[in-house]
Parts: structure tokens; C-alpha cells; sequence
């Protein structure tokens, strides 16, 4: 996908946004504003937990695509592709996202091994969040708890919990979701080893409390 040139979104009120929008593009800003809460209530727990976290500058903005042929789909193109709406069309959704002024991109550069490689990243507006939140459900309707892990996440930590003896090789699972899961994140797993997850008691508290009543 070729990105749209990043620059960033222009103010605006919600006031007839939404209704602007087609169904592609409401799924996108759908999925962008479920990651953006998911990373809040990251920061949330962390500062809980250590009275830490880091500036809303570095962990609003969420990577889109990394330019790599070996790059693993970003947790954003896993929930878009499961709506069936990733395709070459993408980079104009986006773009007609940021042309209302819901969400501002750019593209950063970060070294690795084999060199540069480009990440496009995508940061809600506070117009964008609050669109975001007037595609919920009405209020009347049960809201998914933030709590709860996502569904690709949800299926990370599951793969752990089923492994044998609970440890899994690590190459079973992504990057992305054991970053995610770790102690960095919601600390759910664990090294067991250098080549192995293990869940953590939060990870198997979070798993119980999950599949109880009520549960998933």
C-alpha cells in the first residue's frame, strides 16, 4: 500500500462526521479507536502499578504498516482484514479519513539489522476519538468492556494457556502479541526460557475471571 502524505488533521466538531462516513470507513475508524482505548487502558494500568507511563505523544500513535516484505501484519490490518476491508484501497480510506480531520499519519524510519525500514503510523484527533465513540453502541446496549483483551490477543494468550506444562515456543506466537501480553503490557506471560512463554498468575487470574459467568 502506498500511504497518503502524512500531515496532520485539521480540528473538528463530530457534528455530522459520522454520518459522512461509508461503511469502510467507519469500520476503519472502528478498529483505530478500539487500539487507541487498548493502549489507554495499558497506561492506565501501568500507572497503577508503577506510577509510570509514558506521554500520550509516543503511545497514541499506532503503527499501520511497517514497509518490509518479512514485516508481520500489524494488530490494525489483523482486525481490518477480518472485516474484509484490507485491500489496495487502504491508503484512500485513510487518506479520506484525514481529509475530515479524524486522524492525522506520518512515516518514521527506525534501523534495523538490514537497514532502514519505514513504519506508517496512525494517531486519532479528538474529533477522530470522539467519532470514535459515536460509532459504540447507544448506551442502552452492552458496551465491550475495555478490560478484555481483543480477539487476536485473547487467542495469543489462549495458545499459551492450552501449550504443555503452559509453556509455548515463542515462535508461535507474533512479535507484536507477545509484546503485547508481556511485562511491558498487561504482563499476562512470561519468559519460561529464552525460547518460551509461560503465563504469569495475572494471566491465569485474567483467563479464570474471562471464562467464568459472565465471561467470554
Amino acid at each position: 500500500m502506498t500511504p497518503p502524505t502524512p500531515s496532520g488533521g485539521q480540528p473538528g466538531g463530530v457534528g455530522g462526521v459520522t454520518q459522512g462516513l461509508n461503511k469502510r470507513q467507519q469500520a476503519y475508524l472502528d478498529v483505530l479507536y478500539a487500539i487507541d482505548q487498548d493502549n489507554e487502558e495499558v497506561q492506565r494500568r501501568r500507572w497503577h502499578a508503577t506510577r509510570e507511563q509514558q506521554p500520550a505523544e509516543q503511545w497514541r500513535w499506532i503503527t499501520y504498516g511497517v514497509d518490509h516484505p518479512a514485516a508481520e501484519s500489524t494488530p490494525a490490518q489483523q482486525q481490518l482484514s477480518q472485516r474484509h476491508v484490507l485491500d489496495a484501497g487502504a491508503g484512500a480510506t485513510l487518506a479520506a479519513l484525514q481529509r475530515r480531520g479524524l486522524i492525522e499519519l506520518r512515516r518514521i524510519v527506525q534501523d534495523s539489522p538490514g537497514g532502514p525500514i519505514w513504519h506508517t503510523q496512525v494517531r486519532l484527533t479528538r474529533s477522530g476519538r470522539a467519532a470514535g465513540r459515536a460509532l459504540r453502541p447507544p448506551s442502552a446496549e452492552p458496551v465491550p468492556d475495555r478490560a478484555l483483551l481483543p480477539e487476536w490477543l485473547q487467542a495469543a494468550l489462549e495458545a499459551v494457556a492450552a501449550a504443555p506444562d503452559q509453556t509455548l515456543a515463542k515462535v508461535a506466537i507474533g512479535r507484536v502479541a507477545a509484546r503485547r501480553l508481556g511485562p511491558h503490557g498487561h504482563g499476562y506471560i512470561e519468559d519460561a526460557s529464552a525460547w518460551q512463554y509461560r503465563l504469569t498468575p495475572a494471566g491465569r487470574a485474567y483467563l479464570a475471571a474471562s471464562s467464568g459467568p459472565g465471561g467470554g
